[in-house]
């Protein structure tokens, strides 16, 4: 991906988080309607860098700036500070992209229920266990 889309998304995620946040903070919770939009900018984020690029590009925009304004950083094998821009984080999900070990992401396999825990679960509930 160019440098100039990658900055334009990352750009319109954290302006889009950022909305998010401030109406929040005015008691206008969106999480409902933003969590099946953020998941699916995951997904597209996974699909294209693999699970390892998509963990670094989400400490981006959710964790490397707390609400408390610390910053954090993060350091290569050999400490070298990556992930401190924009520009950092794509060379850096573009490096994992390119590796030679890249791993495609694939959907998980959806878990089986284990049928004794609904049981042990409703019988507490309606026998008052729980």
């Amino acid at each position: 991906m160019k440098l100039e889309v990658f900055e334009k998304i990352i750009t319109l995620i954290k302006e889009h988080n950022d909305r998010s946040f401030k109406l929040a903070e005015m008691g206008v919770d969106l999480i409902n309607y933003d969590d099946s939009y953020a998941a699916v900018i995951t997904l597209l984020l996974r699909a294209y860098y693999g699970k390892d690029g998509e963990d670094w590009i989400s400490w981006y925009l959710y964790e490397k700036e707390s609400f408390s304004g610390e910053i954090l950083q993060a350091w290569d094998k050999d400490g070298n500070e990556i992930c401190y821009d924009i520009p950092s984080l794509w060379k850096c999900v573009e490096e994992l992209r390119c590796a030679d070990d890249f791993v495609e992401y694939e959907l998980p396999e959806p878990k089986e229920v284990d049928e004794n825990f609904i049981i042990n679960l409703m019988g507490g509930f309606f026998n008052g266990k729980s």
